[in-house]
């Protein structure tokens, strides 16, 4: 075996050296730069989810601004919770909520409703009475003035004394023309008061009409918010200054009581006061929207929407039908024909039951 020279051995140890001081140093170099490559990572995966929370909080308060008053007034009630109502009940509905969260929301509002019930029914009663109030003010205003004009009937008559009684076949010429004339001013002042009586009349028929389905609006919304006493839960809506029926799931509308009383009303403007009253649409089909013209007579207190749908289309000789969260009256199927129902003696079949989940 040939030997390698000392000094060529040494140089070859030497040169070994400094390659694995450079593989060191290149080692080193390397675990630097991926430390400071995942402390980036790190910092920028922070840095977004900062801005992130708070592009989340600013479009949440920019969404709805009473929705944080509203979280932090529910873990401290203090006060009334009138101001962000609105936003308590889309806390405790919607189902993004926290659980904790949502059945303190729930409890508040329960808590809150019924003062709230009451003093929506009090302002309905409060209408009711100032639409009875106007009525007797239209009714009063028509017996005066038609005191009046009766008056000036007799006066007309007095007036004119053979206007309207037997001609003399004595009477001279001259004494007929001017009973003649007589007659035609005494025509024509009594055309001009009878014309007013039929016109007084008419506007007390109108102003009683209109009054009177005021009323049945204010009637109906104060037992519609009775029901909300014997009924667990809370209001749906914000306090309004009224109650609406249109603020209820449309499935719970057709349960909602409601009172009118209408004569000799236009099946059109009495479907038109229905879904006033219930909040419910309530039409005629198109094949027998001639209909609307026929004219009602019904009186219902304290009824179901969907029963009194019903009388309504049995004494147009209808049938009704559900559609689109609402009731249509179409043409009666030949098969299942019935004589107009005679509200004082027989009853539709719909039951007038309370619903269980109102």
């Amino acid at each position: 075996m040939k030997r390698i020279p000392r000094g060529r051995f040494l140089g070859r140890l030497f040169g070994c050296g400094l390659v694995l001081v450079a593989l060191s140093f290149a080692t080193v170099r390397l675990f630097e730069v991926l430390e400071s490559a995942q402390q980036q990572a790190r910092a920028r995966e922070t840095s977004s989810e900062k801005q992130s929370a708070e592009e989340r909080a600013a479009e949440k308060q920019a969404e709805d601004p009473g929705k944080i008053a509203a979280e932090l007034w529910i873990q401290d009630p203090q006060g009334s919770p009138v101001a962000f109502w609105g936003s308590l009940v889309a806390l405790a509905e919607d189902p993004r909520t926290p659980p904790q969260t949502q059945k303190r929301a729930q409890q508040q509002l329960r808590a809150h409703s019924r003062a709230r019930i009451h003093e929506l029914i009090l302002r309905a009663m409060v209408d009711v009475d100032g639409s009875e109030r106007e009525l007797r003010e239209e009714r009063e205003l028509y017996t005066r003035k038609r005191k009046e004009i009766l008056r000036d009937i007799s006066e007309l008559k007095l007036r004119y004394p053979l206007a309207e009684g037997p001609r003399d076949p004595n009477t001279s010429p001259e004494d007929m023309q001017q009973l003649a004339a007589y007659a035609l001013s005494y025509k024509r002042d009594r055309m001009i008061l009878d014309g007013g009586l039929a016109r007084l009349s008419e506007v007390l028929e109108a102003d009683t009409q209109r009054i009177t389905m005021e009323q049945n609006v204010f009637r109906s919304h104060a037992c519609q918010l009775q029901k909300f006493l014997d009924a667990p839960g809370y209001l749906p809506v914000a306090p309004p200054k009224t109650w609406d029926p249109t603020l209820l799931p449309p499935r719970l509308r057709r349960h909602l009581p409601v009172t009118f009383e209408s004569v000799n009303l236009r099946l059109g403007d009495l479907l038109e006061h229905l879904s006033q009253l219930s909040g419910m649409p309530v039409e005629l089909a198109t094949d027998v929207a001639q209909m609307k013209e026929l004219h009602i007579t019904l009186r219902i207190t304290d009824q179901d929407a969907s029963l009194a749908a019903n009388w309504t289309a049995r004494l147009a000789d209808l049938d009704i039908a559900e559609r689109d969260d609402g009731l249509v009256l179409i043409a009666p199927d030949p098969k299942k024909a019935h004589p107009v129902a005679n509200p004082s003696r027989d009853r539709p079949a719909i039951p007038n039951d309370t619903p269980g989940d109102f």
